[in-house]
């Protein structure tokens, strides 16, 4: 899955070789590799694995966004690497179901008192917010009835992958109430570069540039060379 062409390849897989199910415990066990490269392209093949399994209904699909929210339940045992990005990878090729979850996903990043599966702990918080990101990129509609909560709550973040994250949830949801502009101010002053797998490709890429350009931010900003 660290292959060049990885992409092509495992699409040629689930639709000739392997029959979709087989895939996705391959998939979870991927979100755990100490290979980034691996852990990132496993989120990615969740969105083509899933839609091909949910072709047999798509009660399929379901099982594994619960299979996913619950590994990141305290009771799973797990730890639920991964599994907001999966879950967003999903519902961004499956809009069947998107509507169904997105509230899900976005519960992950609020507070206990407004919802009961706040990510306590930041590397799954920050994969919660990248997954949002990922849902405005491919539902804004299903992100922007969210806005105040999704503003207030990265008004609580220090975390640079969040609030890089955070640029392309206002950009791709087309948040622009003077809170939202506030937030891109600040940011845009935050002198961190991040690490962001998007559009399925590594980028090193700055606060600024995300804060100035948002959605747009690859045009300004040069790929990964080698992700690990």
């Amino acid at each position: 899955m660290a292959d060049r062409d990885w992409e092509e390849a495992f699409s040629r897989l689930i639709i000739s070789e392997v029959t979709p199910p087989k895939t996705i415990s391959p998939l979870f066990a991927a979100l755990y590799s100490t290979s980034r490269t691996v852990r990132w392209h496993a989120v990615s093949c969740f969105g083509i694995a899933v839609p091909k399994l949910s072709e047999s209904g798509l009660e399929q699909a379901r099982i594994v966004v619960r299979r996913c929210t619950w590994s990141l339940n305290d009771e799973s045992g797990g730890i639920g690497w991964g599994a907001p990005e999966a879950i967003a990878e999903i519902l961004a090729a499956l809009p069947e179901i998107a509507e169904e979850y997105a509230n899900i996903l976005v519960s992950f990043i609020l507070e206990r008192e407004q919802a009961d599966n706040f990510l306590e702990y930041l590397p799954l918080r920050e994969g919660a917010y990248w997954g949002i990101a990922r849902l405005a990129q491919a539902r804004p509609d299903l992100v922007q009835p969210w806005q105040e909560h999704i503003l207030q709550a990265i008004s609580r973040e220090g975390s640079p992958f969040i609030l890089g994250s955070a640029c392309l949830i206002l950009s791709y949801a087309e948040l622009v109430s003077d809170r939202a502009k506030q937030l891109f101010r600040h940011i845009e002053e935050r002198p961190e570069s991040i690490s962001l797998y998007w559009n399925r490709t590594f980028w090193l890429v700055t606060l600024s540039n995300l804060a100035q350009n948002g959605a747009s931010f690859p045009t300004h900003a040069v790929p990964q060379a080698s992700a690990g």
